[in-house]
């Protein structure tokens, strides 16, 4: 890293009690606000600025798009945590169980917040956040998830294999007929 880099971090862990007051003031102060307009990069700019009026130069520039940046963050975790589950799993009903299982072990973990389960490559993909101190354990859970959805049939639930040919789906043998097979 480069010294200018390294002391763009040094500042930010000197000044992360005033950045973690400024994303708490933003949010408090845009709560009853629509999405677009808490999200509205020139409104955090001017809320944020002043806050950081002591530094200069391009460490001020990047301390505020550091704090922007949270503030999506948070705002964006809020909106997820306030959908619901079924609105964010975009696989078909045979992986239903699977996820529901990684959902209750989830659940269990101090800061977990799901954000989507999906097919990627004939095997789930699930998307989630949680506190680091818990990770291994989501890591467990999202391996067990994504390894059984590799042996379970995406369309009914049924023992399946991954199949390819210019796709890879898993699928049961009575899903896979018609389709290319290796």
């Amino acid at each position: 890293m480069t010294e200018f880099v390294e002391n763009l971090h040094a500042v930010r862990r000197a000044e992360a009690d005033r950045i973690a007051v400024a994303v708490d003031d933003y949010l408090a102060e845009t709560a009853g606000m629509e999405k677009n307009d808490r999200l509205n990069l020139e409104r955090r700019r001017e809320f944020v600025r002043p806050r950081f009026g002591h530094l200069d130069g391009k460490t001020r520039i990047w301390i505020v798009a550091q704090v922007g940046f949270e503030i999506a963050r948070r705002i964006q975790a809020e909106i997820l945590a306030a959908m619901p589950d079924d609105d964010k799993i975009s696989c078909e009903d045979g992986w239903r169980d699977i996820v529901e299982q990684f959902l209750v072990a989830g659940r269990q973990q101090p800061g977990f917040l799901f954000k989507s389960a999906e097919e990627k490559w004939g095997g789930l993909q699930l998307r989630y956040d949680c506190d680091t101190s818990v990770l291994e354990a989501c890591r467990v859970a999202d391996k067990e998830a994504v390894e059984a959805s590799q042996r379970t049939c995406e369309k009914c639930g049924q023992p399946g294999w991954t199949r390819t040919g210019g796709w890879r789906k898993t699928l049961c043998d009575d899903h896979a007929r018609g389709r290319y097979d290796d």
